[in-house]
């Protein structure tokens, strides 16, 4: 049993590092266009008078992109604060089960914001709900966050088969 959940979660690891590097590449790129679209608007509105329609609006948009494409990426990094004032001074095995109930507790949050974003993107794009300035649908966004949500997901199922195997280890 505790091979066959290290084999899995190796290679779910193995499977997702590819496309978490691609996803987090394209949220650098969509920070890069913020910082870009950010200095532009200011130059144009300050030596011209004449800033960017719609600025705020596509910062917005483009921030969704930036923090649920790189959520997945910072978690493969194990990169998240983690508090471990207690379990740093736990022997592996009750590090293992500390672990594993975080990571627990973390799919299963993940699995509910996944269900209401899929819920909220179908909402408004069956309202046709879009931005006041650009006019850009919005539900697209949320299937962003939840398509982020959902890789994040996976990297904790990885982390918790492996905190399981630690766990079952003998």
């Amino acid at each position: 049993m505790n091979l066959r959940l290290n084999r899995t979660s190796h290679l779910l690891e193995k499977t997702l590092r590819p496309i978490l590097r691609v996803i987090n590449g394209a949220g650098t790129i969509a920070l890069g266009m913020i910082v870009l679209m950010t200095v532009i608007d200011v130059l144009l509105r300050l030596f011209l008078n004449r800033p960017i329609r719609g600025t705020l609006e596509i910062t917005e948009f483009l921030m969704v992109i930036v923090v649920f494409f790189t959520m997945g990426y910072t978690a493969m990094l194990r990169g998240h604060i983690v508090i471990q004032i207690l379990a740093s001074r736990l022997p592996e095995r009750p590090r293992a089960i500390c672990d594993s109930i975080a990571d627990f507790i973390t799919v299963g949050f993940c699995c509910l914001i996944i269900w209401q974003g899929v819920a909220q993107s179908e909402m408004t794009r069956l309202h046709n709900d879009i931005s006041g300035v650009t006019s850009l649908p919005i539900f697209p966004f949320y299937y962003i966050l939840v398509f982020g949500v959902a890789l994040m997901c996976l990297v904790f199922l990885a982390n918790l088969l492996d905190s399981l195997g630690k766990w079952l280890k003998k």
